[in-house]
């Protein structure tokens, strides 16, 4: 890389994705989860696809680790009649690991 702005760019952004990881591992938060539970927050009741297109990642992911947070009680999934669809709604849950 010659540019040294975009190199610069590239470095900073590494930074951030390590400290995040960082920060959201004691949560257990892999993946997109993080993703899936900000847009929650905003949007209760947020389908599957509308994380996937707002995110601009596949709908494997976000299905997956929508199912990971289930388990972990962070957000309840609720499925139509219609298949490859589900919506998603949080659950009240300590927020600690946000005031740091």
């Amino acid at each position: 890389m010659t540019d040294p702005v975009l190199s610069s760019l590239v470095r900073i952004n590494r930074q951030r994705i390590r400290d995040l990881r960082r920060r959201l591992a004691p949560c257990g938060y892999l993946g997109v989860m993080h993703l899936i539970v900000l847009y929650v927050r905003r949007h209760p009741g947020a389908r599957q696809e509308d994380v996937a297109c707002f995110y601009a990642v596949d709908k494997t992911s976000v299905a997956r680790d929508a199912r990971r947070l289930e388990d972990m009680g962070a957000v309840t999934i609720r499925t139509p009649a219609r298949p490859c669809s589900f919506t998603l709604a949080m659950k009240v849950m300590s927020t600690s690991w946000a005031n740091t």
